[in-house]
């Protein structure tokens, strides 16, 4: 990294350069040629233009690229994971072996990011102007699987690029007085476009299935939101804030889908039988608030309550399943725009022990309504195969109780406390639904909700001291600790009961370090545990699983010698 103060005060930049190699962490079945299966290669930079125009304007411009050349990409072809080592199959597909004959798959991930920010002192307040724009130029997804569900083997190949762009503009006005009234205000736009292009390969010999098809579905999107919040002290103890942002999305996508002569056509076409363009239309706002209210009863200590509304992304269906639906007449269960959060929490901050000790106490209750989940309906209203999507009508509460702890009990020793303890309970299914028939049966009306895990506990202690020779030395650890979570089987949704995590999760990490001058030495060892278990659901009983990351062990030298 290099700073370039040109103009002192004035005008600077600041440029920085990052090459990264991971060798990853895997071996290919069959191939001991292949030992990088999961290796990539990244680099970075990052520019930087600071300029203070004058005493009330203050500019600032950032461009950052990312450039990763993957092998196998992450979590993609495993066969087993089950030793703590991953496992990847070899390719074998004609479509992928056409790309890359030796069997070494690699993706290429190409990602620009450029932000204008612009601050004005207008006196009663600060204007603000945030300008982002990102691009994807390219984002290749190649990979293949293979499986066998019990009736015969099953393979498919996916050779994807997925290019983006976003652009994104805010202006924020923020009250700069020293009113007993604050606020702030602002616009926000985004403008995104994305493609999903590429090939699908599809084998299933037991049923005579092969299909292979170019696949696109470019997708537009215009955002617009208008916010507002508020603040008022009605004296030194008590003060109310107000919160109400609404926001309104257009959404365009355009599927089309060619298929292929596979006995006759070009392996990557073009296709003998091009696919009719499918365009999906929705348009959705929302409406989201908060209140709160704040008493401080003392000057070491405050107690809060607040209340909020969040809106979740809708339940979007495409073209098709829409024409389905409408065709059969039915209304599917719940309210697709309205997947929403209402979210109430109680809390108190304080310090103590003469401003060594800091205590936080927080219960949160949570409101869910209309949690998209997988479900099957009626087949005979669908013929012949029935239609899967994502429905509402699922209602559940969460309660959390959360207590944070840190206390320095001298100037050289501190130790910290985290801690979430929750409960939930499914309140509404749509039971009563005859159209759904494949409803995962594990989420029942005043059970458990799923992903949730009942405690979680993180400790942390912090030593440091100076020696005589004016070198520092300091050590710190934590360690973190989470019960099990469940989680319901999405290839068995007639499962009456969750599938649990195989483990809790826990992870002891420390580092110890010396430094002296302009020098700093650290060393560090994560997940000295050796932590190797399963703590997904979705991954506790499958053999291509998510793996933890294994026991590290860093060794860090910086010298700062810059005046």
């Amino acid at each position: 990294m290099l700073n370039l103060p040109i103009a002192e005060d004035v005008f600077g930049l600041r440029i920085g350069y990052l090459q990264e190699e991971d060798p990853g962490y895997g071996t290919v079945f069959g191939r001991p040629d292949i030992d990088d299966a999961y290796a990539n290669t990244r680099e970075s930079i990052r520019v930087k233009a600071y300029w203070q125009a004058s005493e009330k304007i203050d500019v600032e411009l950032t461009h950052s690229e990312w450039n990763t050349d993957y092998n196998y990409l992450p979590a993609t072809m495993l066969v087993d994971t089950l030793g703590g080592e991953s496992i990847a199959r070899e390719a074998d597909g004609e479509m992928l072996l056409s790309l890359f004959p030796d069997g070494r798959v690699e993706n290429d991930f190409e990602i620009r990011w450029t932000t204008l920010l612009a601050k004005f002192d207008l006196g009663f307040a600060e204007l603000t102007s945030s300008t982002g724009f990102v691009d994807t130029p390219k984002k290749e997804t190649n990979y293949e699987e293979a499986a066998d569900g019990g009736t015969g083997p099953m393979a498919f190949t996916v050779i994807f690029n997925q290019p983006a762009e976003t652009f994104t503009q805010e202006f924020r006005l923020l009250s700069t007085g020293d009113s007993k009234l604050q606020w702030i205000t602002g616009l926000f736009f985004m403008d995104a476009e994305s493609d999903s292009g590429g090939f699908v390969d599809v084998a299933f010999p037991a049923f005579f299935f092969f299909e292979r098809s170019f696949q696109t579905g470019p997708i537009s999107s215009d955002v617009f939101a208008v916010y507002g919040d508020i603040e008022y002290d009605f004296n030194e103890r008590w003060s109310l804030q107000v919160g109400l942002r609404y926001q309104e999305e257009d959404r365009s996508q355009v599927f089309t889908q060619d298929f292929a002569d596979i006995d006759n056509d070009p392996i990557f076409g073009p296709y003998s039988f091009p696919g009719t363009p499918e365009t999906t239309k929705d348009s959705f706002d929302s409406v989201s608030y908060r209140v709160g209210l704040t008493w401080t009863p003392s000057d070491n200590g405050i107690v809060y309550l607040t209340n909020s509304l969040a809106n979740r992304a809708p339940i979007v269906q495409p073209l098709s399943n829409q024409m389905a639906i409408e065709d059969a007449g039915i209304v599917l269960p719940g309210d697709p725009d309205a997947a929403q959060l209402f979210n109430t929490e109680l809390g108190t901050k304080w310090t103590l022990a003469d401003g060594r000790a800091q205590l936080e106490l927080a219960y949160i209750f949570s409101d869910w309504n209309d949690i998209p989940l997988w479900a099957d309906l009626d087949p005979s209203l669908f013929p012949p195969f029935g239609l899967s999507l994502a429905i509402g009508g699922t209602d559940a509460e969460v309660s959390i109780f959360e207590m944070t702890f840190n206390w320095a009990i001298t100037d050289n020793l501190a130790i910290s406390y985290a801690g979430a303890f929750t409960d939930t309970k499914v309140t509404k299914i749509p039971e009563d639904d005859p159209n759904v028939t494949g409803y995962p049966a594990a989420v029942q009306k005043g059970g458990d909700l799923f992903n949730y895990a009942p405690e979680t506990h993180n400790f942390g202690i912090n030593y440091s001291n100076t020696l005589s020779n004016d070198w520092t030395w300091f050590a710190s650890a934590n360690y973190v600790t989470r019960s099990k979570v469940d989680g319901f089987d999405a290839f068995n949704l007639a499962a009456t009961e969750y599938i649990p995590a195989r483990e809790g999760f826990e992870n002891l990490s420390f580092s110890l370090g010396a430094a002296k001058g302009a020098w700093d030495f650290s060393l560090s060892v994560q997940n000295a545990t050796d932590f190797d278990g399963m703590y997904f659901p979705s991954t506790s009983q499958v053999i291509n699983g998510f793996i933890p990351q294994p026991t590290t062990y860093s060794f860090q030298v910086s010298y700062d010698g810059m005046p």
